[in-house]
């Protein structure tokens, strides 16, 4: 079972850009290149291909991260039968100009056949889908001690300094939640996650994954692989 979740207050929803300038003006320099000790980070994944019209979400999350935090790297999950020359292409972009950084992390799909045939029901089915899972790999990302996950669809328009400064406890997360009304809301839950799973459900309340506070750990990491490789329903 996996540790208790918390859930806690996002600040950051996807709203117009209202930075200015083009999306290649430099916000960030060889001269303000990040610590080695830093251990806090923004991380996103990609899957795909730079030419692809998906690309400018992530050029948009670069540089609206840079807008307001020039000082904690962007990782940017890399995956795929190209994803070495998604990386290349990725730094050569964004790089220099945005310090995001690359991590080359292994494709992870679910052998659930519930799991699976929930996704193909969905209507927006196909291969991002199913590559779904791979995000799981940043619970791996043990050289840090805290992070930010944010899709790469999200812009962000104000400093995320309180957010960062918010306490979790051991094996927590902070993810945004949402009514089926679709109406942003706050709330706090402390017990085990299938039971919390249970009571969302009851409450028509789900989880928005696009902007989580989080903590590394390798034993959720494992945890989550194993639970990818069962054929009960999942929760």
């Amino acid at each position: 079972m996996l540790p208790d979740l918390a859930v806690c207050y996002v600040l950051l929803f996807a709203a117009r850009l209202t930075a200015t300038g083009s999306l290649s003006a430099p916000l960030f320099t060889a001269g303000s290149t990040h610590p080695a000790g830093t251990t806090e980070a923004y991380a996103s994944l990609f899957i795909g291909d730079t030419s692809s019209s998906s690309f400018n979400g992530l050029r948009v999350l670069a540089r609206t991260v840079r807008l307001h935090d020039v000082t904690r790297p962007l990782l940017i999950l890399v995956a795929g039968a190209n994803g070495k020359q998604t990386a290349v292409s990725i730094e050569c972009e964004l790089g220099r100009t945005f310090g995001v950084r690359t991590v080359l992390v292994p494709t992870l799909r679910s052998s659930n056949a519930a799991c699976l045939s929930s996704l193909a029901k969905g209507r927006d089915t196909g291969t991002r889908l199913s590559n779904v899972f791979t995000v799981f790999n940043v619970w791996n990302l043990t050289r840090f001690k805290r992070l930010i996950w944010v899709e790469a669809d999200q812009m962000v328009l104000r400093p995320l300094e309180a957010l960062w400064r918010r306490q979790l406890a051991p094996g927590a997360l902070g993810a945004a939640v949402m009514t089926m009304a679709r109406m942003p809301r706050c709330a706090e839950e402390t017990s085990s996650l299938p039971n919390m799973a249970r009571r969302m459900a009851r409450r028509q309340i789900k989880w928005n994954t696009g902007v989580v506070l989080m903590e590394p750990n390798a034993r959720i990491f494992e945890q989550l692989l194993a639970a990818l490789q069962r054929q009960e329903p999942s929760y």
